[in-house]
């Protein structure tokens, strides 16, 4: 089993350790769904060590490890398969809202923005970590590793590559810088009304189909990471695509090519080509996400009445996991160049974050 080093995890760390005194968790029942890698495992010690009864959910939707499911059925701990429909949950923990039928008596988590949509009509309130700053480390620093990790796992090069990239949210915009510090030929499609340009990119609004399907039709890989279902097959003529000679590739976290496209033609069945390690996405950029899911559970414990559907986090938890991570992390460096590159962007979103207390 991997070991870490503290600075790979110190916002997992410190909730832990105060977590371990505390026990805000006692006697409360979670049921915690997201993906379930080696990784994902210092995410449960934080709640086991808070006093929570503990059920690991794994669904069909993500792969998974199974060594580590068999793991945790070994000591204790319940593995539930593709179990959507309990009944006895204080809090599900979800990823992309696949246990939005649960009815968990205080509410839901979610990891997720492709989750959003479907919590915004729930009957019972949900955080979302997705409305965060610390998302970003995720998303957009670490799926862009996992990413590179995984084409060169499979010995596949970018450079001089002629590259199309859906979408430019949290995900995309940070597979993109990426792609071009790797000096990919890179050509990005976007709703040009909501995004300003920029960087050394060829840009495409997503209505010009023409000269989408044009660029898409000589690419050597095609990426999406949208955040939208089905969105390839939806919009375009589906023959530019299967009948390409371009690598497919889904960084979304549901199937964003559609049922147009069989799940042969991609990368990893158009599961996210990063789900094809053993970890995904490193520890280093999950640590303050996986504490702010975690620790967004005593949010509905504190206020077990609020408003059905979307809520934001708390920015006093957000201010101290960021500063945690600026301060001890591993990617403190990179996580400062990150907020420093887009303060322009997140400036309204980030205004509120000061040390804590």
């Amino acid at each position: 089993m991997k070991k870490y080093k503290p600075n790979e995890l110190p916002c997992l760390t410190e909730q832990y350790e105060t977590w371990l005194q505390q026990r805000p968790l006692d006697g409360v029942k979670i049921f915690d769904a997201t993906p379930l890698f080696h990784n994902t495992l210092s995410k449960f010690i934080p709640l086991l060590a808070g006093g929570a009864e503990l059920t690991v959910g794994i669904h069909d939707r993500f792969n998974h490890d199974p060594e580590i499911a068999a793991l945790l059925k070994k000591i204790g701990i319940p593995v539930a398969y593709n179990d959507f429909y309990g009944s006895d949950e204080d809090i599900v923990l979800d990823c992309a809202a696949i246990h939005s039928q649960k009815s968990p008596a205080y509410g839901f988590v979610e990891l997720t923005r492709s989750g959003e949509h479907v919590f915004a009509r729930s009957e019972k309130p949900c955080i979302s970590v997705d409305r965060s700053v610390i998302k970003y480390f995720e998303d957009s620093l670490g799926t862009a590793d996992g990413l590179m990790r995984a084409l060169e796992n499979l010995n596949i090069p970018v450079a001089g590559k002629k590259i199309v990239l859906f979408g430019y949210g949290k995900v995309g915009s940070g597979i993109a810088h990426r792609l071009i510090r790797e000096n990919a030929s890179l050509t990005v499609v976007e709703d040009l009304r909501q995004i300003v340009p920029v960087g050394a990119a060829r840009w495409i609004d997503f209505r010009q189909k023409e000269l989408l399907e044009i660029a898409a039709s000589k690419a050597d890989i095609i990426i999406t990471s949208t955040g939208v279902p089905g969105i390839i097959c939806k919009n375009y003529n589906s023959k530019i695509f299967t009948e390409s000679s371009a690598l497919l590739i889904n960084m979304g976290a549901e199937d964003e090519f559609g049922e147009c496209i069989k799940a042969t033609r991609a990368l990893n069945q158009k599961y996210p080509l990063n789900f094809m390690l053993s970890e995904p996405t490193r520890l280093r950029y999950l640590d303050a996400t996986f504490a702010l899911h975690n620790e967004s559970a005593l949010i509905l414990l504190d206020n077990p009445t609020p408003e059905p559907g979307l809520h934001k986090t708390s920015d006093k938890i957000e201010s101290r996991l960021i500063w945690q991570t600026l301060g001890k992390s591993i990617i403190r460096e990179e996580a400062a160049a990150f907020l420093n590159r887009h303060q322009q962007k997140n400036m309204e979103a980030f205004k509120n974050v000061q040390p804590a207390d």
